[in-house]
């Protein structure tokens, strides 16, 4: 990959120095960098990150803050860390034996070399994302690893929506869902959502249809029809309009390219039209449409 140099920001770091500190000192020093000016670049403070920060200092799951000072227009400013000091501070436990702290400082002559600084730190696009956190899961357990990462994700992202949802069990709250890699019984459906999903077939994978699909493959007596039914609602789809396999089709694929929210199916809307076509499906009835009716409860899933 051919990468270009561009014109030199104009900022530069002037040291750096790791500190690891035990918990009676941890405040003074997380005062000290809270108490430093904010840079104008720093972005707001919300509760909802102080929130997460306390939260991880109290299951005891802090790795080493980085924090970055920065000389500008002859002042010291926090670059920084705002957030995560705060926490510190605020903790009304017990906090860690031992905290460690990554400091960096740096010098910035100018306005613009101060914006491209602040651009350095938590850019959008190194941001861990949905489809990292769950590869991280599924990397950590060997017999998943031939799999497409994100047709597992999916995979995943059904089954949790079908285990809260229908058969209203808790499961593990955000990235911690993917803990459910761990657990071998979804695997042979994790196996298989792997080499059937592809960018061909997007209307399939709103959470509740692929929580519909689990629910299918999870039921019935025979995968291998399950696995024919909705390859044929996207590729095979009957020329008889009252084929559920044909409904069901059309019924996707006009949610999905249908422009407004309002036009869009809801997820158990979704879920529970695809469910009303596998049982015709599979009790060989055919159908004018598929019928939903908000609150009612979710339909049994034919084996």
């Amino acid at each position: 990959m051919a990468v270009r140099r561009t014109q030199n920001p104009g900022w530069k770091m002037i040291d750096s120095e790791t500190v690891v500190l035990s918990r009676d000192k941890v405040r003074d020093f997380a005062a000290k960098h809270n108490a430093l000016p904010r840079s104008p670049t720093e972005r707001e403070f919300t509760e909802s990150r102080l929130e997460n920060l306390l939260q991880v200092l109290m299951n005891e799951q802090a790795i080493a803050f980085n924090w970055a000072t920065v000389k500008y227009d002859g002042r010291i400013y926090r670059m920084n860390g705002q957030h995560s000091s705060r926490a510190i501070m605020n903790f009304s436990g017990d906090l860690p034996a031992k905290l460690v702290f990554h400091i960096d400082r740096y010098d910035a002559p100018s306005r613009d070399a101060m914006a491209d600084l602040f651009q350095q730190f938590d850019a959008r696009w190194s941001q861990r994302t949905p489809a990292d956190i769950a590869g991280a899961y599924q990397g950590l357990d060997d017999s998943l690893s031939h799999c497409d990462k994100n047709n597992s994700r999916l995979a995943i992202d059904g089954v949790s929506w079908y285990l809260k949802h229908v058969e209203g069990l808790k499961v593990p709250p955000g990235a911690h869902v993917y803990s459910l890699f761990y657990d071998e019984t979804y695997h042979p459906f994790i196996m298989w959502m792997s080499g059937f999903l592809s960018s061909k077939m997007p209307e399939l994978k709103p959470k509740s249809v692929l929580a519909a699909i689990y629910a299918t493959f999870a039921h019935a007596s025979d995968v291998d029809h399950v696995k024919e039914f909705w390859r044929d609602v996207t590729f095979n789809r009957p020329s008889n309009e009252n084929d559920p396999i044909k409904v069901l089709g059309d019924v996707l694929l006009v949610s999905h390219e249908a422009k407004k929210k309002d036009d869009k199916m809801d997820a158990p809307e979704a879920y529970v039209k695809c469910i009303r076509a596998w049982n015709a499906h599979r009790a060989g009835d055919t159908v004018k449409s598929l019928t939903y009716v908000h609150g009612k409860p979710f339909p049994d899933v034919s084996a």
